[in-house]
């Protein structure tokens, strides 16, 4: 009898040192995060996606900017949908809110933390200056041509339909990676600032480094009344330059 007790307290108290006891509920796969315990910790470590297509990119003059903040680059992506690009007079690009003009943007995509997400606020002056939204991206298939710009290929409706595997694989790539709603956010001028000269301009399809290099001028060289030299947060500005 004494020995079937010291049994049975053997099987209790191993059991509830060890896991040894039959689960509550359904058991998560080895390895998974408990986000009802741990989603503080999970918040914390929560990245933003962001769709960078001007002087943010490798190479520009803001750069450093990312860089400095040990954001995550998740390589060359394209937008879904076709947008106007245009550029100013000191070559600082423009994204604006008009769907269904201009052409597919490539740019880049980042993984960014609250903190640099809230400074790249700052830097593009939003609300006041940008606004922010955001884009359904693929990532670019490379092919050899001049300036790395993605060739159109196939019939419309393929290409439509193409588009819209890459951006949902895209969105599950962004997500892995850590941004959980899939979708990168971009900066854009408002769409009260769109006026019709400004959609007269070329529309580009990707900001190119060799034409950066040679013609923006940075904000310390610009003309202090230009629109592009006024932000809601001068000192950031100061600091990096303007526009994504």
């Amino acid at each position: 009898m004494l020995s079937c007790l010291v049994f049975s307290f053997f099987l209790v108290f191993h059991g509830s040192v060890s896991g040894f006891h039959r689960p509550l509920g359904p058991q998560k796969p080895f390895g998974t995060i408990d986000s009802s315990i741990r989603g503080e910790k999970m918040n914390a470590a929560q990245k933003t996606a962001v769709f960078v297509y001007g002087t943010l990119k490798r190479g520009h003059y803001n750069h450093k900017f990312l860089t400095a903040n040990n954001s995550i680059c998740l390589g060359r992506y394209t937008t879904s949908q076709t947008f106007p690009m245009v550029v100013d007079e000191y070559y600082v690009p423009y994204l604006l809110p008009a769907i269904g003009r201009g052409r597919r943007v490539t740019g880049e995509v980042y993984l960014v933390d609250s903190e640099t997400f809230a400074a790249l606020d700052g830097l593009e002056g939003f609300p006041d200056y940008y606004d922010r939204v955001q884009v359904d991206v693929h990532p670019v298939a490379e092919e050899a041509g001049a300036g790395g710009v993605v060739a159109e290929k196939g019939a419309a409706a393929a290409a439509a339909a193409t588009a819209t595997v890459e951006t949902d694989r895209a969105a599950e790539l962004v997500r892995a990676a850590g941004a959980p709603d899939g979708r990168p956010w971009a900066y854009m001028m408002p769409t009260g600032k769109v006026t019709a000269d400004i959609l007269e301009r070329e529309m580009l399809a990707e900001y190119l480094l060799a034409d950066h290099l040679e013609k923006y001028v940075p904000k310390e060289q610009r003309d202090a009344g230009h629109a592009s030299h006024t932000t809601a947060n001068t000192s950031l500005v100061e600091a990096h330059g303007t526009s994504s």
